[in-house]
């Protein structure tokens, strides 16, 4: 499709009304972020003077990181509003019937919206997986300064699994260092050997011989292997000898950050996933990286419809009708998501239900609307 001046001045009075929706969404979502944290940036100020940072700098960098994440929250509600609102507006100034007068569907004249909203469920897709882990990162390490906490060590990791399916316990981790304080595993299986636990006080990641990485523990125990029933040994793990488990520095960052999944690339969340295969709603938010983002064209086909069949629409109904389909959507689409993580939906099933009853539904629509010639009253 080549655009021509009709396909610009449409597409112009989209984006218009785009802007302004997104301003307003983020601009919201903003507001009451900063009312709710206000005090606590206050209160931290003194943390943050001698962490080198000023007020109006942690702030700046805080909510500067916040924006891009907001935004991959809200772009497919703020599609469907701009849409929306640019069709009333062209219905108030009896600008559709001109335009169908001279030879143009409905479908047609929406072309470049859809087009747009295509290219941005492309572009969402991608800044998932690479703007949102930097976004959430910078995100991280204010919020850490504010709360006083170290950035070299992180406590109270989430359990973390290796290959063999040992179930590791950390109490303290050093990313630039790479030492693991408190580490623990019960049961412990190497090999074809099994014990019901291993306890290491202090472990770091070294080169081995082969010049592949390896922990080499400070010490340790292991106790009563299971492999010799009724036996209560206690074994001494070989201080200073490559502990023998395929577990990696990667994969306790991974799970230092799984409690901000949006900071994790595809192929790190993928990885996690095959981690602990058990955690069904890791591999629900696989799919999500897909499905939300095609949330743009879905509520579009549902949203644009709604507004033309209406008689006598103004901009404030349109932006109502906007967010009840997007409530609609939403509602469907997290409960679909939380059946899929309890195992009671496959997860496929689970991400994409949404999806499909949205997209068949705005199909019919835009067929029931396709030789309607809307006017303003």
């Amino acid at each position: 499709m080549i655009p021509g001046r009709l396909d610009r001045y449409v597409l112009r009075r989209f984006l218009g009304f785009y802007g302004l929706s997104l301003l307003w969404l983020v601009g919201l979502f903003l507001l009451l972020d900063f009312v709710a944290r206000l005090d606590k940036f206050l209160d931290a100020r003194d943390v943050l003077r001698a962490a080198g940072w000023s007020l109006g700098g942690a702030m700046l960098q805080f909510y500067g990181a916040s924006v891009p994440l907001i935004v991959l929250q809200v772009a497919p509600f703020v599609t469907v509003m701009g849409a929306c609102m640019a069709l009333v507006d062209l219905r108030r100034w009896n600008e559709l019937y001109p335009m169908m007068e001279a030879g143009r569907s409905l479908p047609r004249i929406l072309a470049p919206v859809v087009a747009f909203s295509a290219l941005l469920t492309g572009v969402l897709v991608a800044a998932h997986d690479g703007l949102a882990p930097l976004a959430v990162k910078a995100r991280i390490r204010v919020e850490q300064t504010l709360e006083g906490e170290d950035d070299r060590t992180a406590h109270r990791l989430p359990h973390v699994r290796d290959g063999a399916g040992n179930t590791w316990s950390i109490e303290g981790w050093d990313p630039a260092a790479r030492v693991v304080q408190g580490a623990r595993a019960a049961p412990f299986r190497a090999g074809d050997r099994t014990w019901d636990l291993v306890e290491i006080p202090r472990m770091a990641w070294r080169a081995g011989p082969d010049g592949r990485g390896a922990w080499i523990p400070e010490g340790g125990t292991l106790l009563a292997p299971a492999d010799r029933p009724g036996r209560a040994d206690a074994g001494a793990v070989p201080a200073g000898r490559p502990l023998p488990t395929d577990l990696a520095p990667a994969d306790i960052e991974l799970a230092r950050l799984s409690e901000e999944l949006e900071g994790l690339s595809t192929a790190n969340l993928r990885r996690l996933r095959d981690r602990h295969p058990g955690l069904r709603y890791l591999t629900v938010l696989l799919h999500r990286r897909v499905t939300y983002p095609l949330a743009n064209l879905v509520l579009l086909l549902v949203g644009v419809p709604l507004v033309l069949r209406g008689q006598g629409a103004s901009l404030f109904l349109s932006v109502l009708a906007a967010l009840g389909v997007c409530a609609g959507y939403f509602v469907l689409d997290t409960v679909a998501c939380d059946l899929g993580g309890r195992g009671v939906l496959p997860a496929g099933v689970a991400t994409w239900l949404a999806t499909v009853v949205f997209g068949a539904a705005g199909v019919t629509l835009m067929d029931a609307v396709r030789g309607h010639a809307p006017s303003a009253r």
